[in-house]
């Protein structure tokens, strides 16, 4: 199945080279290791770029993955309520959109950049010491579908291991026909 896996390519290259000297027997498939996942977390995936408006007192971030109001007031210890009055009083947040947070200074901005890491950290750290990939797949996307639904209610893979096998695809605009590569699970048994 495809994988976004840079190991994929390298297996490809070094399984076309020709045969060498002294080269040992072909493996059969059942010496062949599988292939192994990466685990390595990627802060890239979660787009946590701050750009700060100082004019303003404020900055601007992109909401993410497992984010949410709460979240952003306790990085920044503030309310809710004045993270409201900032998006327009807006009380859900989507993936993607724009929120406007408070600027108070360089190093609460820090800490928040730093709280907000270490929360995208701590989830994958969590999710991998009970699952492991030992797969993929691919779907096609069908009518009716949703970000949610597929990863919920379908497959019951976190938003962002979809995304982490999907990075050139933008989750929150999917289309029907879509491919795309879904993480086969198993737990991780003590």
């Amino acid at each position: 199945p495809a994988t976004n896996n840079p190991s994929d390519s390298e297996h490809a290259r070094n399984s076309s080279l020709s045969v060498q000297k002294n080269a040992k027997p072909k493996q059969t498939s059942e010496q062949i290791p599988k292939q192994t996942f990466s685990t390595i977390f990627d802060a890239t995936l979660y787009h946590l770029e701050v750009k700060t408006i100082r004019s303003k007192q404020q900055a601007i971030i992109i909401a993410t993955m497992n984010e949410s109001l709460g979240h952003y007031a306790d990085w920044l210890n503030t309310s809710v309520r004045k993270l409201r009055r900032l998006n327009r009083g807006r009380r859900n947040i989507r993936v993607h959109q724009k929120i406007y947070i408070p600027f108070k200074s360089t190093a609460a901005m820090e800490r928040f950049k730093s709280q907000r890491l270490e929360h995208h950290m701590a989830q994958e750290e969590d999710f991998y010491s009970n699952y492991r990939v030992v797969d993929t797949k691919e779907r096609t996307v069908e009518y009716g579908d949703t970000l949610w639904s597929i990863c919920q209610n379908d497959e019951e893979i976190p938003i962002w291991l979809l995304q982490k096998f999907n990075r050139e695809i933008d989750l929150t605009s999917l289309k029907v026909n879509m491919k795309l590569v879904i993480p086969v699970l198993s737990p991780i048994s003590d």
